[in-house]
């Protein structure tokens, strides 16, 4: 782990850009590529890519939250993720689309997130979710009621839990087979609710409540933003940039917002040669799937490197379809109007959160 540094300086910038020396996430990219690979490649051989789209949407975001931990740390996650997001989706789609209620409804949801994501992990996964998913649920366009769209999130999300969880299945089901049968089972391992404990004093601080007002402040701007830009094609990217860089649990905004950039703009120009060159949806699908895989295997390194991966992710799988080497243009540039949002209203006109100190190399979870 790099030395602390005062963010914004220009040796914090250079810093923000160097791997760590934590190691690669080898096997959970490897099942994440099993499990949006299988979601990938049953769109591009159905061209169902509607319902299945939310499904990989709900893989990509999913696998994420199963690169560390003990099995039963990485299902309560799972869990917390997915019903963040579930409920995000819902209230994203229910409520009127008029463009205050949109601004209105972010800003409030952003302000709740943010309070909320600083009591406990659990917390945290749930409130950034709601945020994405709410974003996905205003902006997506999709024809599909909200309750099949929180079926197949739920189904993405089910497909990484099986190919993230199994191992600990078979694992535990071969030693109960074979274990002696005057084996006692223990009571000293830590329980999910141990470890996941939130401690709802820290909501109530100042501190948490300057966090929800931040986010709360970015999302109702990005969310006025696509509202008056009256574009289909600047859809939830923009608030979904937003509100991955703007999140308290990982320091510094400036940070966060140089490996966004760097990274999107190598996973868009990556996409974008691969839907100019090989535009098959065979091929378009199984890059998706390697990307997200490229993206868990180098989330514990730096999150600029994942950002890279989340991003030709997201851009290809949404191209499956109807591959289009323009769309990935189009997403870079709502990438730096998030950023430009996220730095001004969530860095520069907060100075305790400016002159605070953060580690350059803090690698969040890598949802897009």
């Amino acid at each position: 782990m790099s030395s602390l540094a005062v963010p914004g300086t220009w040796k914090s910038t250079v810093r923000a850009l160097r791997p760590n020396d934590a190691a690669w996430a080898l096997s959970p990219a490897l099942r994440a590529v099993l499990a949006a690979g299988v979601v990938a490649v049953v769109a591009a051989g159905t061209g169902h890519v509607e319902a299945l789209g939310v499904a990989y949407f709900g893989a990509a975001c999913a696998v994420v939250f199963i690169t560390n931990g003990l099995y039963r740390t990485r299902l309560v996650m799972l869990g917390a993720q997915a019903g963040g997001a579930v409920a995000g989706i819902i209230l994203g789609v229910v409520l009127p689309h008029d463009p205050i209620m949109l601004v209105v409804t972010a800003a409030a949801v952003g302000m709740l997130a943010g309070v909320l994501g600083t009591i406990g992990p659990a917390a945290t996964a749930a409130a950034l979710m709601t945020v994405i998913g709410l974003s996905f649920g205003q902006f997506a366009g999709l024809p599909l009621p909200w309750w099949q769209q929180a079926v197949w999130y739920l189904i993405g999300t089910l497909v990484v839990a099986v190919a993230g969880v199994s191992p600990w299945i078979f694992s535990r089901w071969n030693r109960r087979r074979f274990a002696p049968a005057t084996e006692a089972t223990s009571s000293s391992r830590p329980s999910s609710i141990d470890l996941f404990q939130a401690d709802l004093h820290i909501a109530r601080t100042p501190a948490a409540l300057r966090t929800g007002l931040r986010l709360s402040l970015c999302m109702g701007i990005a969310t006025a933003a696509v509202v008056a830009l009256h574009e289909p094609s600047h859809s939830y990217w923009l608030p979904l940039t937003v509100a991955v860089v703007v999140r308290p649990e990982y320091g510094s905004v400036f940070v966060r917002t140089v490996n966004r950039v760097a990274g999107t703009i190598i996973g868009a120009t990556f996409a974008a040669l691969v839907l100019l060159f090989l535009p098959s949806s065979w091929t378009v699908a199984i890059a998706a799937a390697l990307a997200i895989g490229f993206a868990v295997l180098s989330a514990p390194k730096l999150y600029a490197l994942s950002a890279i991966g989340i991003t030709a992710s997201a851009l290809l799988s949404a191209s499956i379809a109807n591959p289009d080497p323009v769309f990935p243009l189009v997403r870079l540039l709502d990438t730096l109007v998030g950023c430009a949002i996220a730095i001004i209203f969530g860095y520069i006109v907060w100075p305790n959160n400016r002159h605070s100190r953060a580690t350059p190399n803090d690698s969040p979870p890598a949802t897009s």
